[in-house]
């Protein structure tokens, strides 16, 4: 494991704290310690042909599954 990001926010609520981290996940995964992860919130473009502002989703299938 290497050494553990500082989160990008952490919020308290009740008795349960959540950290978020704002990163590619494979750089903060290999950073967290082994089954620390109860919830995992993504944010897309997912390739689906979406018209955005601004991100342009002009990978094909195959590139984007890379």
């Amino acid at each position: 494991m290497g050494v553990l990001m500082k989160p990008y926010a952490r919020v308290t609520a009740g008795g349960a704290t959540g950290n978020f981290y704002l990163g590619d996940c494979l750089d903060v995964f290999a950073r967290l310690p082994v089954a620390s992860v109860d919830v995992i919130v993504t944010s897309p473009p997912y390739n689906l042909g979406i018209q955005y502002n601004r991100y342009q989703d002009s990978l094909s299938r195959e590139d984007y599954l890379v």
